[in-house]
C-alpha cells in the first residue's frame, strides 16, 4: 500500500470515529458545542484519563492471574507509556489537566471530577484475579 492510500485511509477512519462512533468529537469540530460544553468534555475526560492511570491500569495488572506473564507485560507496558515513561509532568493526565487549565477550568473543578468519578470504578479493587476480570 502507498503512502498516499495509507493516509486516504486513515484519514477516512478518522472521519468514521468524529461522526459515527465518537459524535461528540464531530460537535467541537464543527464549533457545535459552547465553551461550557466543552469544558464538561474536557473535564470529564480528564476524570477518565486520571482512573485509567490510577485505578483501572494497576488494577487490570493485579487481576492477571500469576502465570499471565504476557498479559502482566503488555499492561505494564502500557502503564509506563500512561505514565509519560515517568518523566515529570508527562503523563497523560497532567497534559490532560494542562490543556484543561488552557480553556479556563481551574485544577480544583478537575480534583472534584475526579473524586466524583473514580467510586465507579471501586468494585474492581476488590475483585480476585482472573482471565474474566483481567479483559473486561
Amino acid at each position: 500500500m502507498s503512502t498516499t492510500n495509507w493516509l486516504r485511509d486513515l484519514d477516512a477512519t478518522i472521519d468514521n470515529l468524529v461522526s459515527n462512533e465518537a459524535p461528540i468529537l464531530s460537535r467541537i469540530v464543527q464549533g457545535k458545542l459552547g465553551s461550557h460544553e466543552v469544558q464538561a468534555v474536557a473535564r470529564r475526560h480528564y476524570a477518565e484519563v486520571r482512573t485509567f492511570i490510577d485505578i483501572k491500569l494497576p488494577s487490570r495488572l493485579r487481576l492477571c492471574p500469576h502465570d499471565e506473564s504476557r498479559a502482566k507485560s503488555y499492561f505494564s507496558s502500557l502503564y509506563i507509556e500512561e505514565q509519560g515513561n515517568f518523566v515529570p509532568g508527562a503523563n497523560h493526565a497532567h497534559i490532560m489537566a494542562d490543556f484543561c487549565i488552557s480553556i479556563g477550568i481551574e485544577s480544583s473543578a478537575l480534583e472534584r471530577e475526579f473524586e466524583g468519578y473514580w467510586p465507579n470504578y471501586r468494585s474492581i479493587l476488590l475483585e480476585p484475579p482472573s482471565i474474566g476480570a483481567m479483559v473486561r
